[in-house]
């Protein structure tokens, strides 16, 4: 079953998410995905991610790291545009000063991105697919 096909047939809720994580992440060849609300006051509510990367998450969502995520400063250009790299919003040398990337992604093993908008109507969601350093 291909991508497209899993998608289609993917049962609603938090575990047909879960699901959908799991195959971004392994036909990617990336490290992990999160579905990522863009609204930040809903990410400690409500974020569903791959199994392989549940510790940064969980990090992520207990030290705050939320409440400056660098990245949300290219919502617009998701929107825009449908899809984000960590270079639309920030050149190479400013991504290796700022402690998001260089702290934490880092000792994760993690490093860019690609953003991916799901636009469920009432709410928008980044596909976040984690790629290693």
């Amino acid at each position: 079953m291909d991508t497209i096909e899993f998608l289609q047939t993917t049962p609603s809720g938090q575990d047909g998410w879960r699901s959908v994580c799991k195959v971004l992440a392994k036909d990617a060849g990336c490290v992990g995905t999160l579905m990522v609300p863009l609204d930040p006051t809903d990410r400690v509510r409500v974020m569903i991610f791959s199994d392989a990367i549940a510790k940064p998450t969980n990090e992520y969502l207990r030290e705050g790291w939320y409440k400056d995520d660098y990245r949300q400063a290219g919502v617009p250009v998701l929107r825009e545009r449908g899809f984000l790299l960590d270079e639309d919003i920030y050149s190479i040398e400013e991504i290796q000063k700022l402690p998001y990337y260089n702290s934490f992604l880092a000792s994760h093993g993690l490093g860019g991105f690609c953003g991916v908008l799901i636009d469920l109507g009432e709410s928008q969601w980044c596909a976040s697919i984690q790629l290693p350093t």
